[in-house]
């Protein structure tokens, strides 16, 4: 890693959301490249253990796993900085760079990415970068309690995870019919479930690729006049779609803040990180 082990903790911020493809990978590979471009030392994790794609939305050659192989050395308590220097990807920017740490390479290896060893590789992770951001997959069911001789994976611990011991939770959902009931039914769930986010965390639910096609004329007011009609917690703001500029993204591998000084998404993606030097870290 290029961010020398100090002793004060990096901050986390999650990147989840509803089923479905809300933009969870696109935001936080875009989060990761703003605030590298703005100086932070960064630390980007492809957490999601059902279908990971941030190799794919940057454009990297498939590498292997090396969030599996860190994980697997937090197990043996063999966390070290050549090694993890060795599997950690830097990506570099027009201006700028940020680390990379690869995700799973099949949903069939949700095993290895097990509660402890990641909890012990993001603690590990934390004080070596300022900014740690991991993208995770939807799902958050608790697996059956059965009864083993040792630890049990569970399916869905590296969300789990990601969501317990993060510092801010951006969560996403798409602006339109069938996204925003699926938002405020995820918002439900997070307040009926307060034990799975930390109680200090900062939770921040936006609704993404906003389109008058999809939901009319005054998208964003429609939008939230139905959040407020049944939540009373904040809608932290309407994404518009810029299709455009998202079609060149994914088809050259890039991040918005390197092809524009301007534009909305730029404007969320500062929304998104602001204030989040006030939260008190260090779960």
């Amino acid at each position: 890693p290029r961010y020398q082990p100090g002793y004060c903790l990096g901050k986390m911020v999650t990147v989840w959301g509803t089923h479905g493809a809300p933009g969870r990978s696109t935001i936080a590979f875009n989060l990761a490249a703003f605030a590298a471009q703005e100086g932070q030392q960064v630390c980007l994790i492809d957490a999601d253990t059902y279908a990971p794609s941030l190799d794919a939305l940057m454009a990297l050659e498939d590498t292997g796993s090396g969030l599996s192989i860190l994980c697997s050395d937090a197990d043996r308590a063999q966390l070290d900085e050549k090694k993890a220097g060795a599997v950690i990807e830097r990506v570099p920017l027009k201006r700028g760079a940020f680390d990379f740490l690869s995700g799973i390479t099949s949903a069939s290896r949700w095993p290895e990415i097990r509660a402890r060893a990641f909890s012990e590789v993001l603690e590990w992770l934390r004080h070596r970068y300022e900014l740690i951001i991991c993208d995770i997959a939807a799902p958050i069911e608790m697996d059956e309690e059965l009864t083993f001789d040792g630890p049990v994976p569970r399916r869905n611990a590296a969300s789990l995870t990601a969501i317990a011991e993060a510092d801010r939770l951006i969560v996403l959902g798409e602006a339109d019919v069938v996204g925003l009931p699926r938002l405020i039914n995820l918002a439900r769930e997070v307040q009926s479930r307060p034990d799975i986010v930390a109680p200090d965390a900062d939770v921040q639910y936006w609704l993404n690729r906003a389109r008058r096609e999809a939901a009319g004329f005054n998208v964003e007011a429609k939008m939230r006049d139905n959040w407020v009609r049944y939540l009373s917690v904040p809608l932290a703001g309407v994404i518009p779609y810029e299709r455009k500029l998202m079609d060149r993204l994914r088809r050259n591998g890039e991040a918005a803040i390197e092809v524009t000084s301007r534009g909305a998404i730029l404007q969320v993606l500062e929304q998104m990180l602001e204030g989040l030097q006030d939260i008190e870290a260090g779960r």
